[in-house]
């Protein structure tokens, strides 16, 4: 037999290269878990709540059931209908996007501030529609739905900022 050559690769691994294999990504969880296990435990809780808030108005949409209520079924105008189709894409993108940006890594503030204008955005011009549409015959067990769950968006941005900022995310940035 004969003895090894140190120019030739070894057959067997050294002790720091298991370490290093132990300790690889695959083994220590995927990029979102760890994006969120940086971020404090309101941060998890209200990105939680506000991905099924949003996965909530995604399946509803999907399933054709909001397409009665939303001003497309008050005045039957496929304008409207196309206004809800681009609100959904618009949706679904941002939540996406977001959790993109948390599989990056990335500072989430300014893309959250950009989220709550669009849903502030979203629900100020979704009530003057629906109020116009509605005419003299308001549901307003509808219209109590519906700003509930704008509301409820809108808290829940505010707060995933506040989370954002009270997170260790930012402290390597500060030293």
């Amino acid at each position: 037999m004969r003895r090894h050559d140190p120019s030739k690769p070894s057959d067997s691994l050294s002790p720091s290269e298991i370490r290093a294999l132990s300790e690889s990504d695959f083994r220590r969880g995927n990029l979102i878990s760890r994006a969120l296990a940086a971020r404090t435990p309101a941060f998890r809780l209200y990105w939680a709540l506000f991905t099924v808030v949003v996965l909530g108005y995604i399946i509803a949409h999907s399933s054709g059931y909001l397409s009665g209520y939303l001003a497309f079924g008050w005045t039957g105008k496929f304008y409207d209908f196309q206004m809800h189709q681009v609100r959904f894409l618009m949706a679904a993108t941002m939540l996406a996007c977001g959790y993109l940006w948390l599989a990056l890594g990335r500072e989430m503030v300014h893309l959250l501030v950009c989220y709550f204008a669009l849903c502030l955005y979203f629900a100020g011009t979704g009530l003057a529609r629906l109020e116009v549409a509605m005419g003299d015959t308001p549901n307003f067990i509808f219209l109590s739905f519906f700003l509930v769950f704008h509301c409820t968006c809108l808290s829940l941005l505010l707060l995933l900022v506040r989370e954002e900022i009270r997170s260790d995310v930012f402290a390597p940035q500060a030293q």
